[in-house]
Formats: structure tokens, C-alpha cells, sequence
């Protein structure tokens, strides 16, 4: 088959192509690779040991392999729809935990520094989810967050600037080892517009998710008295 031809059958959406859309593409049948080759760049930068390659492929839709691979310390996360999840070849999979109380919870707290409209938001968010939690991480990609959920040394994740390409291969490595992500406020989970919660389990993450609508609500009525 011509190299032309076997192109025009898949597609790769990339980091690296962003810069020419003038906006995300749909998902659709079309075999699909997501590819974000260094995920934690920042860290990447300061030579601080938390950055990944992250490559997914979906297939009518369905992410059907993820990758997750750091190269500073030869970490390789896989995973392939139905057949589990594994780190270096063994098997992984979710921690027990199912309260954030008693939960180690990953997130990006520099996404305060960026002012917006929804800044009120995001802060109460972080105030609440560091308050209610056993204790917090931030590890500054996204990727290896989901990984590490995978693996049950952390319970959970929150953040909602991301990319597909950021969490398409955890998604699936995530689910295959037994945990779930879901829409911040608990609905199907779409890689095309990843507002995320991850957690170990369901219970998890819908006390989660909860959580963040609760504290939403409280923010918006805080607003309102402001106006």
C-alpha cells in the first residue's frame, strides 16, 4: 500500500500540531494516535524527574492502547483494551482506598497563578480538595498522575486545562487497572474535552466530583452577593 494511502487511514492528533488548529478535532472512526512527547515540560526544563512520553491509539472512538513511558527512570506503563494494565511487564492495578479523607490526591495547583474569570473557582476547589484530603501531590503531568493511580501509590486527580493527548493513554492504562475517570461533574468522561476526576474506584471519585459541584455552587452564590 503507498505511503499516501496508509496516511490518509489514521490520523495523529499532537501537541505538537495544536499550534495549526484552529480548534480540537473531533473524534471519530478513524484509527487515532494521541501523542504528547514530553508531558511535564516544565519538569522536563528543571531536569526534576516527573516527565513522560504519553502515546494512545483509538479505534471507532474507543482508546484501544496507551503508553506511558519515563525515561528517567525506565518507568513503561501499557495497557490494551481488556487485557489489564502493567508496569515493566507486571501487572498493576488501583489502591483500596475509597474516602478522600483518607486519600493521597495529585493536583496542579499552579493553575491558581493564571488569572481568568473562574480563578474564585479554581481556588476554592484546591482549598477544599487539599482541606478534605489526607494529604496532596503535585507531580506537574497529568500522563504520569493517571499512571500512578494505576499503580496505587496515589488515590486520586483532579485538573481541568488539559489536553487529550495528555490523558489519553492514562485513561485507558487507568481503567484497565481497575479505576475510573470521570467528567468533573460526574458525567461520561471525554478525552476530546478532558475535564477530569480520577480516582481508584468509582466511590471515590464520585465523592469527588461531588465535592467540586458543591463547592461551585457556593462560589457562584458568593459571587452573586458580590454584585
Amino acid at each position: 500500500m503507498p505511503f499516501q494511502e496508509r496516511k490518509n487511514r489514521i490520523r495523529i492528533i499532537a501537541e505538537e500540531t495544536a499550534s495549526v488548529m484552529e480548534k480540537m478535532p473531533e473524534l471519530t472512526d478513524t484509527p487515532t494516535w494521541f501523542l504528547d512527547p514530553i508531558d511535564g515540560t516544565v519538569n522536563f526544563m528543571h531536569l526534576f524527574p516527573q516527565f513522560c512520553i504519553s502515546l494512545a491509539l483509538t479505534v471507532c472512538k474507543e482508546i484501544v492502547l496507551g503508553i506511558i513511558y519515563n525515561p528517567s527512570n525506565s518507568e513503561l506503563y501499557t495497557a490494551i483494551k481488556g487485557k489489564g494494565a502493567f508496569l515493566n511487564g507486571s501487572p498493576i492495578h488501583t489502591s483500596e482506598v475509597t474516602e478522600l479523607r483518607n486519600a493521597m490526591i495529585m493536583l496542579e495547583t499552579s493553575v491558581i497563578k493564571f488569572k481568568s474569570k473562574d480563578t474564585d473557582i479554581h481556588k476554592a476547589r484546591m482549598e477544599v480538595l487539599i482541606e478534605t484530603a489526607q494529604i496532596t501531590r503535585n507531580v506537574g503531568s497529568a500522563a504520569l498522575s493517571l499512571a500512578y493511580i494505576a499503580r496505587g501509590i496515589a488515590d486520586c486527580f483532579h485538573l481541568e486545562h488539559i489536553k487529550a493527548w495528555d490523558v489519553a493513554a492514562g485513561t485507558l492504562i487507568l481503567r484497565e487497572a481497575g479505576g475510573t475517570i470521570l467528567e468533573t461533574k460526574g458525567n461520561a468522561y471525554d478525552i476530546m474535552n478532558p475535564k477530569t476526576v480520577a480516582a481508584s474506584n468509582e466511590s471515590l471519585a464520585r465523592e469527588i466530583s461531588k465535592l467540586i459541584v458543591d463547592t461551585d455552587l457556593k462560589t457562584l452564590r458568593k459571587r452573586l452577593k458580590r454584585t
